[in-house]
């Protein structure tokens, strides 16, 4: 699948190109300045792609700067998706509908179909026709040349200035038969910092600062703490030595971190003092009442990347100890709140879904049609979900899903 997508894109980029200097050297040929430029523009987004799947492949260290990374990712991961590929659909519509034209008009001549009766509709100035043809596509041409680079640019210019943001967003998690002397307790709810490209030391300090001026009774960290490499996961372990709650600070692991070696980011985790489980409880003692927070694996013994939360879950509620007042399950990925429902377990974190990413609004766009959940406080009969849109980046440009902390307070439903 990743090699189908990274092959598609930049040839879906090279297609647009191609169609767009013919079009334009058809409708538009006194353009020739935008037609250098298209070229160039696709030139560069084929070209740095290509550098960085190869720079991967043979182990290139050198980091292109940010803004340049971020056009490219704007480019082939937004762009091209949602404005470039349409046009070329449009366009594919557009050329068979043409030649459906033309073979009626060669069918209508072989036939020798009679003409037009007496008092029939005539077009009002048919010399005029072939102009406001040429007219109309020219500015479609000019349009559909134009419009996905300069989509892309202002998308690669909102997106620089969002990597230096993180909202803090409180919530209130209703949770049945909560005993009254938990309700109010405070979780900072941190995720999806992906520590890396488009993660670095100012925004983790930034999340740090934020995080312990909450004075959050406990921090939860739900994964997907570094992007990809292992080299990133020093920075991403000292910033989180550096949280600060009076019961604690959990994680469960995530896919991005596992994507380059499943136990070296376990031992650097957990080499580094922090409590990482794994299918595994850790209890909390609060007074006369247990709290007992549970956090799964990501994948399934073997595979780096396979996700199992039926799998994770059942071992998980196997190891669960009795007698806990309140259980809490930290996991990646949100569809795993069902699974939580059913093993009894009454409150749930997760991230994963990055808020949907790109939404057209609160409830419309990219999270509503890949999650079940995918952003804030969802309910299932007395248990509640809490999903964080995440600290961090791996696709730099967010529209309607702010990156954020969460601060949740637990009240009796």
């Amino acid at each position: 699948m990743f090699f189908i997508i990274v092959t598609t894109i930049p040839m879906l980029t090279v297609l647009w190109w191609f169609l767009s200097d013919r079009a334009l050297a058809k409708y538009a040929p006194k353009a020739k300045y935008l037609r250098i430029i298209l070229a160039a523009f696709a030139l560069f987004q084929v070209g740095f792609l290509a550098y960085r799947i190869f720079g991967r492949m043979f182990g290139w260290s050198d980091e292109p700067p940010r803004e340049l990374l971020v056009t490219s990712y704007v480019w082939h991961l937004f762009v091209v998706p949602t404005v470039v590929t349409p046009i070329l659909a449009l366009a594919a519509l557009d050329g068979i509908a043409g030649r459906i034209r033309k073979f009626r008009e060669v069918s209508s001549r072989k036939i020798g179909m009679d003409p037009p009766a007496e008092g029939a509709t005539k077009k009002s100035d048919p010399e005029s026709a072939p102009a406001t043809t040429h007219s109309r596509r020219r500015f479609i041409t000019l349009a559909a040349a134009a419009a996905p680079p300069l989509i892309g640019l202002t998308g690669t210019a909102v997106a620089i200035p969002q990597l230096k943001l993180v909202r803090t967003r409180e919530i209130e998690a209703p949770i049945a038969g909560l005993p009254a002397e938990l309700e109010g307790m405070r979780i900072a709810h941190l995720t999806d910092m992906h520590v890396g490209r488009f993660t670095g030391a100012k925004v983790l300090d930034l999340m740090v600062e934020e995080t312990t001026s909450a004075s959050p009774d406990m921090v939860v960290i739900t994964g997907d703490i570094i992007d990809y490499a292992l080299k990133d996961l020093p920075t991403a372990v000292s910033a989180l030595q550096r949280l600060r709650a009076p019961h604690g600070v959990y994680i469960c692991e995530g896919n991005h971190d596992l994507f380059e070696s499943v136990e070296g980011f376990r031992e650097g985790v957990i080499g580094g003092g922090l409590r990482l489980l794994l299918n595994e409880w850790e209890p909390i003692q609060i007074g006369k009442h247990r709290i007992d927070v549970g956090g799964i694996a990501w994948g399934v013994p073997g595979q780096r990347r396979g996700m199992d939360l039926r799998g994770n879950i059942a071992k998980l509620k196997e190891a669960r100890p009795d007698g806990a007042s309140l259980s809490m399950l930290l996991a990646h990925h949100p569809h795993a709140f069902d699974h939580a429902v059913a093993a009894g377990i009454p409150l749930t974190f997760a991230g994963h879904t990055h808020g949907g990413q790109l939404m057209l609004t609160e409830n419309i766009g990219a999270g509503s049609m890949m999650f079940k959940y995918w952003s804030g406080l969802y309910k299932n009969a007395g248990n509640a979900l809490v999903v964080s849109n995440g600290v961090g980046n791996w696709m730099p440009l967010r529209i309607n899903a702010p990156a954020e902390i969460i601060l949740t307070t637990l009240r009796r439903a």
